[in-house]
């Protein structure tokens, strides 16, 4: 039921009259609704937000504001792995064009081939979020520390048993 509701939610923001901001949540939840095979995990609380296809990127923000959603989606948009990133592209440029057209301010020298990863950097430093690769495996999360504008970065990583795991 939950699916369903974010799928509406994301197709009534998608389909005119959302703020740029907005529609990158909007985005986010609705590719990553379990009709399409992902997962997305917000934990209100703890201000995360998870995403998953097989490999989960794993985002710690501060308040889980607009500009923090804006953060993830031009993560998705701009750096996450090739598997899912050509489709994202795909489905959701004009949010992107709406994302990098509202905060060409910060980053005013940049190319038009540059500018989402710019402001990217710019906008997640701001917002300090922080993000890990993670992989659930054989009753077990493992989490690696990772750098929202270099995907090959690999930092200290963790594994957990998770809890009703089979």
């Amino acid at each position: 039921m939950e699916a369903l509701i974010a799928a509406l939610l994301s197709a009534a923001a998608l389909a005119g009259g959302a703020s740029a901001s907005s529609a990158s949540r909007a985005a986010i939840a609705e590719f990553y609704a379990p009709p399409n095979g992902g997962s997305l995990t917000i934990d209100a609380e703890r201000h995360t937000v998870e995403a998953c296809w097989d490999l989960c990127e794993f985002y710690q923000l501060t308040k889980l504001s607009e500009q923090e959603w804006d953060v993830i989606f031009l993560h998705q948009y701009a750096i996450t792995g090739e598997d899912n990133r050509t489709a994202f592209r795909d489905r959701y440029e004009s949010v992107a064009q709406d994302l990098t057209e509202k905060y060409s301010g910060i980053c005013p020298k940049a190319t038009p081939q540059t500018r989402a990863s710019c402001i990217l950097d710019r906008l997640g430093k701001r917002h300090k979020v922080r993000v890990a690769l993670v992989r659930y495996d054989e009753g077990y999360r493992c989490q690696v520390e990772s750098r929202l504008i270099d995907s090959k970065f690999q930092g200290r990583s963790k594994c957990t048993k998770v809890r009703h795991a089979s």
